[in-house]
């Protein structure tokens, strides 16, 4: 699986290390997507929000890309 990073701040996962505020490397789908989170999307950038249209159907993290979630759903 190619790189995948999440940002510390709100949780938001993405490919680019740049689409991100503060970024941490993760390993795979299994370290972020299924695993309740306390981020919030309130918490996302302004220009994030615009840009995000994924978010997982079982715990909710939001993603630039459904491949990113093992259960994506269109926001």
């Amino acid at each position: 699986m190619e790189q995948v990073y999440e940002c510390a701040t709100c949780g938001i996962v993405a490919k680019k290390k740049g689409h991100l505020c503060n970024p941490v490397d993760l390993e795979n789908k299994g370290d972020y997507c299924g695993h309740s989170s306390s981020l919030k999307t309130a918490m996302m950038c302004a220009e994030e929000t615009r840009r995000l249209d994924y978010e997982c159907g079982n715990c909710g993290r939001p993603a630039e890309s459904p491949d990113l979630l093992c259960t994506p759903r269109k926001v």
